[in-house]
C-alpha cells in the first residue's frame, strides 16, 4: 500500500456560472416535479404544504451554517496559543 494520497483534478475545472447553474437545476426540478404530481393527483393542499415545510427547514439550515461559517473564519484570523 503506498502512503501517498489520491488527488482529484478535473481536466477542466468548472466555471463559475456551472456551478450556479448546478445548484439552481437541481432544486427547480424538484419544485417542477412537486407541481406536476400536485396537479395530476390533484392534492395542491399537501404539495405545497410540503414545499413551505422544505423551504422553511433549508432557511433554518442556511442561517445555522452560516453562523458556523462566520464563527469558524474568526478561529482561524487569531494567533495560534503558542506563538
Amino acid at each position: 500500500m503506498s502512503d501517498r494520497r489520491a488527488r482529484f483534478r478535473p481536466l477542466r475545472p468548472p466555471t463559475m456560472l456551472g456551478r450556479f447553474a448546478i445548484v439552481l437545476i437541481g432544486p427547480i426540478l424538484w419544485i417542477v416535479g412537486f407541481v406536476v404530481i400536485a396537479w395530476v393527483a390533484d392534492t395542491t393542499d399537501l404539495i405545497w404544504l410540503g414545499l413551505q415545510v422544505a423551504g422553511a427547514a433549508f432557511a433554518l439550515g442556511l442561517v445555522f451554517l452560516l453562523v458556523m461559517r462566520a464563527q469558524r473564519l474568526r478561529e482561524e484570523r487569531q494567533p495560534e496559543p503558542g506563538s
